[in-house]
Parts: C-alpha cells; sequence; structure tokens
C-alpha cells in the first residue's frame, strides 16, 4: 500500500475546466455533482510511496461523450488544453503554513 494516494477528477466543458469529486484511497472526499454539460473527464492521480519519497503524478482519461462529435470535442481541446493547469502548490503551501501558524 503506498503512503499516499489521492485522485482528482476534472471536466472539459464548453466554458473550460470545472474540479470534480477528489478521492483519497478510492474514498471520495468532496463529492461535486457531474456538469451536465461535460464532453471529457480526467483524472490526476497522485501517489506516494513514503513521506520522504516525491509523489508520482499521472493522468488518465476516465470518461468521453459519445453525444459530442470528436471534432467538437477536439476543438475544446485545443481551446482549453488536454488538462486543466497544474494546481498552484505555492498557495497550498501558502495557506498551510497561515493555518498552522495560527496554532
Amino acid at each position: 500500500m503506498s503512503y499516499d494516494h489521492y485522485e482528482q477528477e476534472y471536466h472539459l466543458t464548453p466554458t473550460g475546466w470545472k474540479s470534480g469529486t477528489s478521492y483519497s484511497y478510492g474514498n471520495a472526499e468532496q463529492e461535486v455533482k457531474l456538469p451536465l454539460d461535460r464532453v471529457l473527464t480526467v483524472v490526476r492521480e497522485v501517489r506516494q510511496s513514503s513521506g520522504w519519497s516525491p509523489e508520482d503524478i499521472s493522468w488518465y482519461e476516465k470518461w468521453r461523450s459519445s453525444e459530442v462529435s470528436p471534432g467538437e470535442t477536439n476543438g475544446l481541446i485545443k481551446q482549453f488544453g488536454n488538462r486543466p493547469p497544474e494546481p498552484d502548490r505555492s498557495k497550498l503551501s501558502e495557506s498551510l503554513n497561515n493555518f498552522f501558524s495560527k496554532k
């Protein structure tokens, strides 16, 4: 079993990428309703074998609409990218530091 295992869903819609449900060890941490207009769902998976090892980050496609033409889907991918931008880790570090400095 890995030290840490986290997954975050992202949904491509006509207005761009939307965050979806997040999972820790396969259990939903924060459930988000699926956007009705989604055309593609990808998952960012993060694994870490120990607290001192680097994170192993991978992406995979979870779902693709059969009701939207490949041309339309590819147009949205061209417009918004094949996946959302990586999270800004500096903001995460800053918020964690603020949280712990208040205690």
